[in-house]
């Protein structure tokens, strides 16, 4: 695994575990005054992946300062993180749209990198990076 690819697979889980606590969030159980019941929400871990994406955001910058993704994703991070202290509903839902986005354009990239290796004589490997078995194209 070379560097670049291994700085967007870390940057990427990063991104997918903020998704989630991002989603607890949005979703927890919460009092009259909107404090949390339960466990399902803890800032700490949101924390540790918002500077964990702006750490391998970093690190591809450096390394590959041509691709603009990086910087995104560096960006991103940061407002995370210095958005906690005064969260709220609406930070924490434009915070999961946009690495939600920043996310799904990693992915992408590997697919179609990874779908001129694939032998599409099998149909069904054909039809899966297609985007058929969605019922659509990739978009």
């Amino acid at each position: 695994m070379d560097v670049q690819e291994y700085t967007e697979r870390k940057l990427g889980e990063q991104m997918m575990a903020a998704e989630i606590h991002l989603t607890d969030f949005l979703q927890g159980e919460r009092d009259s005054i909107g404090n949390f019941i339960g466990e399902d929400f803890c800032v700490e871990c949101l924390a540790k992946h918002a500077l964990a994406i702006s750490e391998f955001s970093q690190e591809g910058t450096q390394f590959f300062n041509a691709d603009p993704y990086f910087r995104r994703t560096y960006e991103e991070g940061l407002a995370l993180y210095n958005d906690l202290p005064d969260f709220d509903d609406s930070k924490a839902k434009k915070h999961y749209d946009e690495i939600r986005k920043l996310r799904k354009e990693l992915v992408a990239k590997h697919l179609l990198i990874g779908i001129n290796t694939i032998s599409t004589t099998n149909s069904s490997n054909a039809n899966h990076f297609s985007g058929k078995h969605m019922g659509g194209g990739l978009k």
